[in-house]
C-alpha cells in the first residue's frame, strides 16, 4: 500500500480585515506608557466616513478614520487614518497641511502609510494577531518633498477593531489596557 502526502497548499490565505462595525457604547482604554495616562475612547456613532468617539466620558470627541475611502487632503493631522481591507503590503498616503513656525505658513505634509507585518502583539489586554501599520512623514520644502526622520507605528488587532498599541514622532507609547465590545 502506498500513501501519497499532498500539502494543502489552497489552505494558506493571507490574513485580511476588513472595516470594522461597532455598536454604540463599545470602549477602549488605551494607557501611555511614558506618561502614566489613561484615555477611554466609547464609541458614540459613524458619520461622513469616520467614527466619532466620547473621549474620557466627556463632551469631547475623538475622530478615527478608519475607511476604504480617503480624502486625499486635510488641513491639521487629522488623527490615524487606516485604509481597509488590510493586508500584508498594502500601502496608501495622505497628504495633510500644517501650520510653518516661520510666518505661519502652510507646509504639505504625506503620511505614506505601509502595512509591514501581521504579528502577534501583547499589550496589557492580552496578546492578539495585529497588522504593523509603518507611518513615514515627508513634509515639502520650496515644491520638494523631503523625508523627516518622523515615523509612527500603529498596531491594528481586528479581534479588538481597534488599534491596540502606537508609538507617536515623540516616542510616546499607548498600548491597550481593556476594552469591552457587544
Amino acid at each position: 500500500m502506498i500513501f501519497l502526502i499532498i500539502p494543502d497548499i489552497c489552505s494558506s490565505v493571507e490574513p485580511a480585515a476588513e472595516r470594522p462595525a461597532y455598536s454604540a457604547g463599545d470602549s477602549w482604554i488605551l494607557m501611555n506608557k511614558n506618561r502614566f495616562k489613561e484615555r477611554t475612547h466609547t464609541f458614540l456613532r459613524e458619520e461622513n466616513d469616520k467614527y466619532v468617539f466620547r473621549l474620557n466620558g466627556s463632551n469631547k470627541t475623538s475622530q478615527f478614520y478608519f475607511t476604504s475611502k480617503i480624502k486625499r487632503t486635510h488641513v491639521g493631522y487629522p488623527g490615524p487614518i487606516i485604509q481597509f481591507p488590510l493586508k500584508e503590503g498594502a500601502k496608501w498616503d495622505y497628504m495633510y497641511q500644517r501650520k510653518g513656525t516661520a510666518g505661519g505658513r502652510k507646509n504639505s505634509i504625506r503620511a505614506q502609510h505601509k502595512v509591514a507585518a501581521y504579528e502577534p502583539v501583547t499589550v496589557p489586554a492580552g496578546t492578539f494577531q495585529a497588522f504593523k501599520i509603518s507611518v513615514y512623514i515627508e513634509a515639502a520644502e520650496r515644491d520638494k518633498m523631503i523625508t523627516m526622520p518622523e515615523k509612527m507605528y500603529f498596531w491594528y488587532a481586528p479581534e479588538v477593531k481597534q488599534l491596540i498599541k502606537r508609538i507617536n514622532r515623540k516616542g510616546d507609547i499607548w498600548e491597550l489596557k481593556e476594552y469591552t465590545i457587544k
